[in-house]
């Protein structure tokens, strides 16, 4: 059983890894529905007979085992990565798919590199009149204060010592969206100072912004580069914990963002709206205001960082079931088993995980039982084409899972990439973003028998999907769709929505074990048939006269 994971239960216990032999033990606390004697191992899960289908049961197994407390949040480069890739590893070998990634194993090792802060001593100087000047003396420098430890965590940048001598300012949301709609650097010149930016969506209610912009312009990569855009010399994010992501990953084989890039907390952001004579619930107000702009502020960053570059490899697993004609561009399964990881500094009275149950975990799950169920189904004779099974790292960094995998696959005739699905309930639509710009879709959902058919909703590879896997496909030219259940293309804040929709890829994304997973199972069944008549096409998939290769 080398490199299967032990789950074992104990109400008292702390995570703890040791490497026995290739296998890793881990400890957890149990969550209330768990029984604590029951131990867990992962890697007994067993292939498919030939009589049997994919099923509810196993499904919730898998976002049960995925999203539990021993997955730390699944964060590429931690303790976590090892659990999820193997239980994937088991999941794969144990359905009967051929291992496809590097020579001859189950996972291909992308490149990645992290900064962080190896030694930090910075200070607020508080100014009055114009405030700081930079790179150079403080201006009528009135008070000096340094920093509480833990209250600013550097993790971008170039690798060295950095003096830092900057003005900040609150540039509210730090959004540049497009057409001039919402632009917090619109007519200010930053040029050498700071950014202090809040973290996370802005307000959804605005109508200036749909849902879908706002959750782009949410993310921490999305702020960095609009600050850096701006002129800034780094970028300050006031980091809540629904807010939290964690230290993005780089492509070890780029420079990445040149400026520097820290979480803060409330705390320390309140402190300085305090002493820049305002108040953090002002700033609140003011950055959801029609027309506001970022704001100079009196006061200056100033002190010494040494940023260190730790460089790794974070695996794609890779599973292949062979077609009848190998030399074909395969069809191409994705889904990311990364996730946000854990809240640093946090007591153990308070949860800190990103468990990711419905983000991401019902994803895999579902990219795992469309493995099991095609395995069946293809047992008496395999389709056409190959297909490639990818549990991709690093989605939540700038999709450096998928891009690799991409760079080093020769061919690809078609790309699903499965997102967020429903764990409970009736089944509903699943959106198809992406398949309108795809010749064959009219004729490929034709082909799906009926009802189930009608639930395949063709639509857009809108730019609020330019965070997933299968925007890496479609911007290389090829056919790719993104599926997901249609719950998720809501506004969080509609009427109706099931709580786990509300939560999905906050702290609270939590398994709940009366989800039922009925709909998940017919879900799986409905895209195996499009995965199996597109595998089947002699020839592959082409994208329509006139399309986008994103649909912008």
């Amino acid at each position: 059983m080398a490199g299967a994971l032990l789950v074992a239960c104990r109400v008292d216990a702390l995570l703890e890894f040791e490497d026995l032999d290739g296998e890793v033990a881990v400890e957890v606390s149990p969550p209330q529905y768990f029984i604590p004697e029951r131990v867990l191992t992962m890697g007994s899960a067993r292939a498919p007979r030939g009589d049997e289908r994919v099923s509810a049961a196993g499904l919730r197994e898998h976002v049960l085992r995925l999203s539990h407390d021993s997955m730390r949040g699944r964060a590429p480069l931690s303790e976590g990565e090892r659990a999820a890739t193997s239980y994937v590893v088991s999941a794969f070998s144990a359905i009967g798919l051929a291992p496809g990634g590097d020579d001859g194993g189950w996972t291909q090792g992308v490149p990645v590199r992290r900064v962080s802060a190896t030694d930090t001593r910075v200070s607020l100087s508080f100014v009055d009149g114009e405030g700081a000047k930079p790179r150079g003396r403080l201006a009528r420098a009135t008070t000096t204060a340094l920093v509480p430890a833990g209250s600013v965590e550097l993790f971008g940048g170039r690798a060295g010592k950095h003096e830092i001598n900057a003005t900040l300012a609150f540039a509210g949301y730090g959004v540049e969206a497009t057409a001039d709609l919402w632009n917090d650097y619109r007519d200010v010149d930053l040029s050498d100072a700071i950014a202090v930016v809040l973290a996370g969506a802005p307000p959804v209610e605005d109508a200036r912004l749909s849902s879908a912009e706002a959750s782009l312009h949410g993310r921490d990569a999305r702020k960095i580069e609009a600050a850096r855009r701006a002129g800034a010399r780094g970028c300050l994010i006031v980091t809540t914990d629904d807010a939290f992501s964690p230290r993005p990953l780089h492509d070890a084989r780029g420079d990445g963002p040149g400026v520097l890039a820290a979480h803060v907390t409330t705390d320390f952001a309140s402190a300085l709206a305090s002493r820049s004579g305002s108040g953090y619930s002002e700033w609140l107000s003011r950055a959801r205001a029609p027309g506001f702009h970022a704001i100079k502020l009196p006061v200056a960053l100033v002190g010494e960082v040494e940023l260190a570059v730790e460089q790794g490899l974070t695996p794609n697993v890779v599973g292949v079931l062979a077609g009848r004609s190998p030399e074909l561009p395969p069809v191409v399964v994705t889904a990311h088993w990364d996730h946000r990881g854990v809240i640093p500094g946090r007591g153990l009275s308070t949860d800190a995980i990103f468990n990711g149950a419905v983000d991401g975990a019902s994803g895999l799950a579902a990219m795992l039982g469309l493995a099991y169920e095609l395995k069946q189904q293809l047992a008496g004779e395999a389709a056409l084409r190959s297909i490639v099974f990818v549990a991709t790292t690093a989605r939540e960094h700038s999709r450096l899972g998928s891009r690799y995998f991409l760079e080093h696959q020769q061919g690809v005739s078609f790309a699903l990439d499965l997102g967020s699905m429903r764990v409970n309930g009736d089944p509903g639509a699943i959106v198809l973003a992406g398949a309108t710009r795809i010749r064959e879709t009219p004729t490929l959902l034709a082909g799906i028998s009926a009802p189930a058919g009608t639930r395949l909703h063709a639509r857009a590879l809108e730019t609020r999907f330019s965070e997933t896997d299968a925007w890496t496909f479609a911007s290389a030219g090829l056919p790719a769709v993104y599926a997901l259940d249609e719950l998720f293309t809501q506004d969080k804040a509609a009427d109706g929505l099931p709580e786990f929709v509300r939560v999905a890829g906050t702290v609270n994304d939590e398994f709940d074990h009366v989800w039922s997973f009925s709909a998940l199972e017919e879900d799986v069944r409905v895209l195996a048939e499009l995965v199996r008549a597109v595998a089947d096409l002699e020839r592959a998939p082409s994208i329509a006269d006139g399309a986008r290769d994103s649909d912008e």
